[in-house]
């Protein structure tokens, strides 16, 4: 038995309960499905990464597996440092991480006018332990130092499949 734990996973109710760094958000483009998707946006210079998060509240079932999932579409200027991480909860203590690192040439993605998006996805291969109450998901773009850059993200997902 599956259960999925993002909400608003396609952004087709904009931002909440999405969290976005300043200069990102939620666009009436580029979406894998629907008509919204989300966009993080960095500046040439920049030196925060720009970031799309949520929070969700368990309590999830232990000895139970994750599987963390995204679709994302670069703009023309290859978006490079990016990264997806599911960051476990005990309480308010992190205690794992289920990590999705792009390669750094991000040419993997493909571009926007292309219509195609590229899947990633990350599995846990231990089972959950006992106690985990909640995962932030966070999937970030470094900022690079001589070009802006976009990256369109949707249909995001953490599914917990209960043995």
């Amino acid at each position: 038995m599956a259960r999925q734990f993002i909400l608003n996973t396609g952004f087709e109710d904009g931002m909440a309960p999405w969290t976005f760094t300043l200069g990102s958000g939620v666009v009436m483009s580029n979406a894998h499905t629907g008509t919204m998707s989300g966009q993080l946006n960095t500046t040439a210079g920049a030196t925060e990464p720009a970031e799309v998060s949520q929070f969700v509240s368990g309590p999830f079932t232990p000895f139970s597996l994750l599987t963390f999932s995204f679709f994302a579409q670069r703009a023309a200027v290859p978006a490079t440092g990016i990264s997806a991480v599911v960051t476990l909860f005990e309480g308010v203590n992190p205690v794992s991480t289920i990590q999705i690192l792009i390669p750094a040439a991000a040419n993997v993605i493909p571009p926007t006018g292309s219509n195609a998006y590229e899947y990633y996805q990350q599995s846990t291969s231990d089972p959950l332990p006992l106690g985990i109450t909640g995962a932030l998901v966070t999937i970030s773009m470094a900022p690079d130092s001589l070009a802006a850059a976009q990256l369109f993200v949707d249909d995001i997902f953490l599914v917990e499949d209960i043995l």
